[in-house]
């Protein structure tokens, strides 16, 4: 499951499922969604272009 909050997006897995290799999966997944540029952050703020506080 994905949570969010503020600056943070936080994945949480039951410990009797995360083996090596779905960390090694997650970890691969979370980098192509990087590498993309498709992953953006938009948290709202008092100016445009701030970040909240």
């Amino acid at each position: 499951m994905t949570f969010e909050k503020k600056g943070e997006l936080v994945f949480k897995v039951l410990a009797s499922e995360m083996s090596e290799r779905v960390a090694e999966g997650l970890t691969r997944l979370m980098q192509q969604e990087i590498n993309s540029g498709t992953w953006t952050q938009h948290w709202p703020g008092t100016a445009p272009g701030q970040p909240a506080e």
